[in-house]
């Protein structure tokens, strides 16, 4: 089971793909449908309303997807993990109340023992600014408001938080579209 991450707009879905299509992974894609659209359009209208049911949604579907990638060779894109850097920035910006934020991490920390950590966890290294330059080119309705603040404290708590992790990880610098070969190279080593 591989897992990649990284800041919104990263490039983890386009990665994830190729890699899926390249070495017959499944795919878990991630979870961009009508209903967590629906709760990401409401989400960047009011981020304090909405932060902790969105946050306990992903939680949820990725804990599923993640128990069903167990069984056989896999690729997720999104990791778990990274809902644990979202919650942290929209607790730490006053969007999650400690409350909340409490219940989120007894959650989490409840479902952990029931899942396994990736075989590796590819980490996708890019600049706010280019997150945000490849945000507005994808045009996803819902992402269109997201605020370089916003990037830019996810990607503080994403360096943060990486050095904390005790799995397998590779970190690529993706502003560059060129490191697709290195990452290639990097899955072809695992496969």
């Amino acid at each position: 089971m591989i897992m990649v991450d990284g800041n919104i707009g990263a490039g983890k879905t386009t990665i994830s793909r190729l890699i899926s299509e390249k070495y017959d992974l499944q795919l878990y894609e991630e979870l961009i449908n009508k209903k967590t659209e629906n709760i990401l359009s409401r989400f960047y209208n009011d981020m304090t309303r909405w932060a902790f049911t969105l946050q306990i949604h992903f939680l949820n579907e990725r804990f599923k997807m993640i128990k069903e990638a167990m069984t056989y060779p896999s690729i997720i894109d999104r990791s778990i993990y990274g809902d644990l850097v979202f919650a942290k920035v929209l607790h730490e910006d006053g969007h999650m109340t400690d409350e909340e934020y409490s219940v989120y991490r007894t959650l989490f920390s409840n479902m952990e023992p029931h899942f396994d950590k990736p075989d590796t966890l590819i980490y996708l290294n890019v600049s706010p600014e280019k997150a945000l330059e490849r945000i507005h080119k994808r045009g996803r309705e819902s992402e269109q408001s997201i605020p370089l603040e916003y990037l830019q404290r996810l990607d503080r708590e994403y360096e943060n938080w990486l050095s904390t992790y005790t799995g397998k990880v590779k970190v690529f610098d993706y502003n560059r579209d060129d490191t697709y070969n290195e990452i290639i190279n990097y899955v072809e080593s695992l496969v």
